[in-house]
C-alpha cells in the first residue's frame, strides 16, 4: 500500500456504512479566451489521491462495510497535450493512487 492508500484506509474506518464520498480535484479557471490560470488542486483530493490534474474525481462507496473506490480523470489524448500540457495516462493514475478501478470523466454520470 502506498501513502495515499493508507490515508484513505484511515478515512474509510470513520466513514459511515451505506454511504458515499465524492471528491473533485477542481476545475481550471479561464484567464482569457485561450488561456487559463495555473491550476491549484483541492488539497483534500490531493491528500487522498496524489493526483494534481484538474477535472479528476474520487468516488467511494461503503456498502455493508465493503469499500469500493473509483478514480476518474479526463481521457488521455496525446494530441491535445500539445496545447493543454502533460496529462496522466490510466496506468500512471493507478500507480500514483493505488486505486485499480479507473474510468474517464466521460463515463461519470452525476
Amino acid at each position: 500500500m502506498n501513502k495515499y492508500s493508507n490515508r484513505r484506509q484511515k478515512l474509510y474506518k470513520e466513514l459511515a456504512n451505506n454511504s458515499a464520498l465524492i471528491l473533485f480535484s477542481g476545475c481550471e479557471i479561464k484567464k482569457s479566451a485561450d488561456g487559463f490560470y495555473d491550476f491549484d488542486v483541492n488539497k483534500n483530493f490531493f491528500y487522498l489521491t496524489g493526483i494534481k490534474q484538474e477535472g479528476s474525481i474520487l468516488v467511494v462507496t461503503k456498502i455493508k462495510n465493503i469499500v469500493k473506490e473509483t478514480i476518474l480523470t479526463s481521457p488521455y489524448d496525446a494530441h491535445k497535450e500539445i496545447w493543454t500540457g502533460r496529462r496522466l495516462k490510466p496506468e500512471n493514475v493507478r500507480e500514483i493512487t493505488g486505486i485499480n478501478e479507473y474510468k474517464t470523466t466521460d463515463e461519470f454520470n452525476a
